[in-house]
């Protein structure tokens, strides 16, 4: 959390030095979900508070595959639920058939 605040607050320095005007207390999380679609992640599986929802917001608007950490298993459960109409699927990296 500490980390990433200390990224926003950097950003929001940078877009001050180029003149950028940003409101009285900028947040990337209302400018990439909306509450509806943080409503659909909590039903999905993804717990509702602000660090998750936040992890939700970078997955849902990233190009390219992101590195989930996740120790409580949280994160993996909702991509599993969010994605199980678009056919996922899982695998291991010490899976037999796995491309090196």
């Amino acid at each position: 959390r500490q980390y990433r605040e200390e990224c926003l607050s950097g950003f929001v320095k940078f877009l001050n030095d180029k003149q950028v005007p940003l409101g009285p207390r900028p947040d990337p999380l209302s400018v990439l979900a909306t509450d509806a679609a943080m409503a659909a992640w909590a039903g999905q599986g993804l717990p509702s508070d602000r660090v998750s929802c936040e992890n939700g917001s970078i997955m849902t608007n990233s190009q390219r595959w992101c590195l989930i950490i996740d120790p409580q298993l949280q994160g993996i459960v909702w991509i599993k639920n969010k994605e199980a109409d678009n056919g996922l699927q899982i695998t291991r990296m010490g899976h037999s058939k796995m491309l090196n």
